[in-house]
């Protein structure tokens, strides 16, 4: 998973993700979550972000500030990931 997620990391960041969203997307898939990306023209963006959490997509910086809480500082990619 650490692979993966460092790989994530450079794939998001080449799109144009900064670098703290690319690590906390990257963290999530760690814990078991998904990443889920959607293109979509402006005028539909709003939305396509209205439709994943009506279907169950999580709040990133909510669930960050959860991992903070809880002694969470950074991505660590050697870190091993959660069963």
């Amino acid at each position: 998973v650490g692979a993966v997620a460092g790989g994530l990391i450079g794939a998001l960041r080449n799109v144009g993700v900064n670098d703290d969203d690319a690590e906390y997307y990257a963290e999530a898939v760690r814990r078991g979550g998904a990443l889920v990306a959607v293109k979509a023209e402006d005028h539909r963006a709003q939305d396509a972000a209205d439709i994943m959490r009506e279907h169950g997509a999580i709040d990133i910086e909510s669930r960050v500030s959860q991992w903070r809480a809880a002694g969470w500082s950074r991505f660590d990619p050697d870190a091993q990931p959660y069963s």
